[in-house]
């Protein structure tokens, strides 16, 4: 009898530890789930017009995130959510990159159409000469 209730007290106490321990990673999991998701609202709404292939994949990865915080995984939901918030960040570096790209393309554009409507009407004038 007396055998049984040490190990009774030793399955709580163990038990007790656990979830102590279980207990104690969830806050900074919330900490780290909420910076995420600011990271990545903060770059969500330039990104999603040059990126949104990438935006995606971040939403996708933020809710596997949440996903294995409600399972209580809270070690693995901090460490995903820590690179989340490094990938929302090259997110918004190629969401830059790719703005850059586009408005070189399009001062490139605009800048040679002038040129070419001018040859097309010396070329109609030219023609209407004849």
């Amino acid at each position: 009898m007396k055998r049984n209730l040490i190990s009774l007290a030793l399955i709580l106490l163990v038990g007790t530890v656990m979830l102590s321990a279980c207990a104690s990673d969830k806050g900074p999991a919330e900490v780290a789930i909420k910076a995420a998701e600011e990271a990545i609202n903060s770059v969500k709404a330039e990104a999603v017009k040059y990126v949104p292939d990438q935006v995606k994949s971040l939403e996708g990865a933020l809710a596997a995130v949440k996903d294995k915080f409600a399972k209580e995984d809270y070690k693995a939901a901090i460490t995903d959510a820590t690179s989340l918030s490094a990938k929302a960040k090259e997110v918004a570096e190629a969401a830059k990159a790719k703005k850059e790209e586009l408005t070189k393309s399009w001062t490139d554009l605009s800048g040679g159409v002038p040129k070419m409507v001018e040859a097309v009407q010396s070329r109609v004038d030219i023609l209407s000469k004849s």
